[in-house]
């Protein structure tokens, strides 16, 4: 069973497997009732319900890195391939050979005891290794094909349930059956070359983006070759009792005879370029190599009794000068920086008040973690993401503050009733237009269209309140002396014409 305690920050912790609750595939669910004491005949029922994961295509989202990196070129000959998986249940999933049909390897005479063989778990998923040099390509990517055309054996798709479901459209890829009877790794190759790895979540060199740290991880089986490009393959061994051998390297007797070519389904694949070693290249290895270990000690340059060294820095004006640089691996006690935290490598930067000269260790350390963030995509999402909702809460707060600050003034000094008639569906109308965006450029703030409503016309208003348009002016924008009590309507029938024509051309109104 797995640790639940989970790694310390740092370290990690391997698995042979995870195991899913329940395999993919259909079930059955049984559902009956007994009640003691009595006759109480209850109905039985039956549900049936299917796991469905990944089987002929596996979504770009699961796979979370693969080693040697996609299109990359380098010194990859001493290092396995390998792909890994975000969901660590993934391998085993399903199984290479559920009903047990390739037989077991005959023992090895050199062994003083027969080793006893635990496949009863052996995954599904394979990871390949071809090389791809021009013209002498090992296999070949072939793309939107039927699936019947890439598993032919009828045992084999009865097996698997595939002879009356539709035949789905897969990606497989196509290589000379010996080569990959030789290539494909046996039951307990594959489950040897299959784990899941633990880390810690707040590592982020480690979890690659993951939430709870699982991973897992599908190594090959063969060394990519100096000098020649490579492909690497995942693909599914489900039920492939056809190629999968019985003894590693060869073909066993699992099958009467091999076939010219053969097809396997494809669910990931890169390509990347093996350099031959070159004493002067920049892996991490030939790097270390070429290390001078003497820097501190015999034959270094010379250094300060605080460990700086000095270095000439070539400046943005393009003159040289002398500084000194010190990196983090010091053998003397050094103080917190207190200064931060800086903007910009040019606030680190020191001048040492007893030589005079300029100390880039802080600058440097600075660019250092800058380069390392800008190149974590998942950081630099998170840090946009943080900008543009500071920016839409920036715009919200200044279009709410400018139409408080506007609605005021609009109702201001004007007679009681015709301010409470006012307020209400002036503030409600400006409000929700800022708080769902900023709006046009035209119209902003919605102010333009509440001010076109009949209510706030001067003609229509003195009209319905047997004023003059000056005077209806003045109680609309609040200038002048105080406004004039509004006289009473001379009749009734005035006044309704009037309220009829508002309503009539409110009717009007998109």
């Amino acid at each position: 069973m797995a640790d639940t305690s989970g790694p310390a920050p740092g370290e990690m912790q391997l698995y042979d497997a995870v195991l899913p609750p329940l395999p993919d595939g259909p079930y059955q669910l049984h559902v009956q009732t007994i009640v003691t004491g009595g006759q109480f005949p209850l109905p039985e029922s039956d549900s049936f319900f299917s796991i469905e994961g990944p089987r002929f295509a596996l979504p770009a989202t699961d796979v979370a890195a693969v080693h040697p990196p996609r299109n990359a070129q380098g010194t990859f000959d001493e290092v396995l391939p390998h792909i890994v998986l975000g969901r660590r249940t993934l391998p085993w999933e399903r199984e290479l050979d559920p009903q047990d049909l390739i037989p077991d390897p005959p023992p090895d005479p050199d062994e003083m005891e027969p080793r006893p063989l635990d496949v009863t778990a052996a995954p599904w998923l394979a990871l390949l290794v071809f090389t791809e040099d021009p013209g002498a390509a090992e296999a070949t990517v072939v793309t939107g094909v039927p699936l019947s055309t890439v598993i032919t054996d009828p045992a084999i798709r009865a097996r698997m349930n595939l002879t009356g479901d539709p035949d789905p459209v897969v990606d497989a890829v196509e290589a000379p059956g010996p080569l990959l009877r030789r290539l494909l790794p046996t039951k307990e190759e594959a489950t040897l070359l299959s784990h899941v790895r633990r880390v810690n979540v707040d590592d982020r060199e480690l979890a690659a983006g993951d939430t709870d740290g699982w991973f897992a991880v599908v190594m090959a089986n063969r060394l990519p070759a100096p000098g020649h490009r490579h492909r690497a393959c995942l693909v599914s061994l489900e039920q492939r009792t056809d190629l999968v051998p019985r003894v590693p390297g060869r073909a066993g007797d699992a099958v009467p005879a091999e076939p010219a070519t053969a097809r396997l389904v494809l669910l990931h694949t890169w390509t990347f370029t093996a350099d031959t070693p070159n004493p002067g290249g920049g892996s991490f290895r030939e790097l270390a190599v070429r290390l001078d270990s003497g820097l501190a000690g015999t034959g270094a340059a010379d250094l300060t009794g605080t460990g700086h060294i000095p270095l000439t820095l070539h400046d943005r004006s393009g003159s040289d000068q002398p500084v000194f640089y010190r990196g983090p691996l010091t053998p003397h006690p050094v103080a917190r920086d207190t200064l931060g935290p800086y903007h910009g490598a040019d606030q680190a930067r020191r001048v040492d008040p007893q030589t005079g000269a300029e100390d880039i260790s802080y600058a440097a350390a600075f660019e250092v973690g800058r380069l390392l963030a800008a190149a974590d995509p998942r950081l630099g999402q998170e840090l946009m993401r943080w900008r543009r909702g500071a920016y839409r809460e920036a715009a919200r707060s200044s279009v709410a503050t400018a139409a408080w600050d506007l609605v005021p003034q609009m109702v201001s000094d004007q007679p009681d009733a015709l301010r409470t008639g006012m307020v209400a569906p002036v503030s409600v109308t400006v409000l929700e237009r800022a708080g769902t965006g900023t709006g046009t450029s035209a119209d902003t703030t919605g102010l333009q269209a509440a001010r076109a409503a009949p209510g706030l016309d001067p003609v229509r208003l003195a009209s319905a309140w047997n004023i003059s348009a000056v005077q209806a002016q003045q109680l609309l924008t609040g200038q002048g002396d105080a406004a004039p009590a509004a006289a009473p309507p001379q009749s009734n029938a005035g006044l309704l014409a009037a309220r009829e024509q508002m309503a009539a051309t409110e009717g009007r109104r998109p």
